[in-house]
């Protein structure tokens, strides 16, 4: 039976689990925590209240699409099957929803009956790289916490008769208790013992690298500057922007995605439904932008007054 917390402090702590117990709970975790990063990308203008953005966003992030449709007046986005008889570049013509809460079952004809809004252009949301990376950040995170644990043993100790082995036990007990422990009363106990080198160090400095680039490659595949660095030593500002590069194109694209189905949208139902980029993402993608013009301006500059770009 379930007991009832007597202080905040008992609610609290009363809620937290050794993730370390179960490693498909610490993927989940680690989805959950990207999920609430990435919901934030984009910001919307005018949705109606039956379609909260935080919803729309997880929606499109997991299962890679959404459908739009009107029920009794009032738009909602809904997750169902897609299929029908291919059109003439194989894509799906039919959208099939059934929605306990509203009631609501129907077949519907693809920009006729509905809109489909896709995350990318292959209908596969973000949930493949989100998995990807979580059980490799899992794997290297249980690693580290075992490299942690055996950092405590750095060698492993034989002793070859009973004497060497109660000797060596009064030795390192002298050690724990912070006793005096440097006479040795006999040779025996040297002569007895051997000692098998059993952790090197250099596997946690190699762990915490392995997390550092997962965690920076995961952040970049979502439109995220996380440097890592590998070279144990300071970078430059060129060398911590090479990867803006590739921060770009699957953002855009999500984006996009959204516009067009958008701009379906508001001519099919009479909205007038905006997206654009938000939080970092938009400040990244500003930041793109004056960078551009500070570039074409120098060049304007240097042929003005008569230079070779």
């Amino acid at each position: 039976m379930a007991t009832t917390p007597t202080s905040r402090n008992d609610w609290i702590f009363g809620n937290i689990r050794n993730p370390f117990e179960d490693k498909e709970y610490m993927v989940k975790h680690e989805v959950i925590k990207m999920l609430n990063k990435t919901t934030q990308m984009f910001k919307y203008k005018n949705l109606p209240d039956t379609i909260p953005e935080k919803d729309l966003e997880t929606l499109l992030q997991v299962n890679g699409y959404v459908i739009f449709k009107k029920v009794d007046e009032d738009l909602y986005v809904f997750y169902g099957g897609l299929g029908g008889e291919p059109n003439v570049y194989y894509l799906p013509t039919k959208a099939v929803i059934a929605n306990p809460a509203l009631k609501y079952n129907a077949t519907l004809t693809i920009d006729e009956d509905c809109v489909v809004m896709i995350n990318d252009y292959y209908y596969q949301g973000l949930m493949p790289i989100f998995s990807k990376y979580a059980r490799m950040l899992v794997e290297a995170e249980l690693s580290l916490k075992q490299s942690i644990i055996n950092a405590r043993v750095p060698a492993l100790i034989q002793a070859d008769n009973d004497n060497t082995y109660h000797s060596a036990q009064e030795f390192f007990k002298k050690i724990t208790e912070g006793k005096d422990y440097g006479v040795i009363a006999t040779a025996e106990f040297f002569d007895g013992i051997r000692t098998q080198d059993f952790y090197k160090y250099n596997h946690i400095i190699d762990l915490i690298e392995s997390i550092q680039y997962i965690k920076g490659s995961w952040f970049n595949e979502v439109g995220l500057r996380a440097s890592f660095n590998m070279k144990r030593e300071a970078i430059n500002e060129a060398e911590a922007s090479m990867n803006d590069d590739i921060l770009e194109p699957v953002i855009d694209g999500m984006l996009k995605c959204r516009q067009d189905a958008l701009e379906k949208v508001n001519k099919m139902f009479g909205t007038n439904i905006i997206v654009e980029l938000n939080s970092v993402w938009y400040q990244n993608d500003k930041e793109r932008d004056l960078n551009i013009e500070l570039i074409e301006a120098t060049i304007d500059d240097i042929k003005t007054k008569g230079g070779e770009v």
